[in-house]
Formats: structure tokens, C-alpha cells, sequence
């Protein structure tokens, strides 16, 4: 049996124009994206994909509005092509 796609420890902490997102998926490696936006209806931006699949995932998201409420969601995809989503977190940039 394949080892378990799991999104683990998924958060993020923010600055004024930015976040810095982290989670693991501990059990194999995988590429990943963030989708994000002020909607957790419609989250209508995404990262750049991971180039190297990896069981520690970081993303800074830059550019973004200061004293604003953003809702952030990772999306990973092993290489046997099964994709697992975390659940949606919202943070407030400074």
C-alpha cells in the first residue's frame, strides 16, 4: 500500500505585505501550492508550484494589502498523482 498523503501543521504568520506559510506532509514527498484570497468562497490566487517535491513545504506570499484578512489553503500532489487539500485558515497581514 502507498504511504498516507497527509496535510500536517498547516499555518502561517504574517507581515505587513506578506505571509509565510508552512506544513509538512510527513509521510512522502510532495509538490504543493498555496490558493489563496480575501474569499474563503473564492480563493483566486495561487503560488508558483514547488519545483522539487519535498515533506517540508514553505511559501512566502508577497505583495499583499497590510491590515487585511487573507484565507490561505495548501494543496499537495504526490507523485502516484493523488492530491490532498488542508483545511482553510484565515490571517490578518500587519
Amino acid at each position: 500500500s502507498l504511504p498516507l498523503l497527509t496535510v500536517v501543521g498547516f499555518d502561517a504568520t504574517t507581515n505587513t505585505n506578506s505571509i509565510f506559510v508552512i506544513w509538512q506532509t510527513p509521510n512522502i514527498t510532495s509538490m504543493t501550492q498555496v490558493m489563496y484570497g480575501v474569499d474563503p468562497a473564492n480563493l483566486d490566487h495561487t503560488t508558483v508550484v514547488d519545483s522539487v517535491p519535498v515533506n517540508v513545504h514553505e511559501i512566502t506570499i508577497n505583495g499583499l494589502t497590510s491590515q487585511t484578512r487573507y484565507y490561505l489553503q495548501a494543496v499537495s500532489v504526490d507523485q502516484y498523482g493523488r492530491t490532498v487539500y488542508s483545511e482553510i485558515i484565515s490571517k490578518v497581514t500587519k
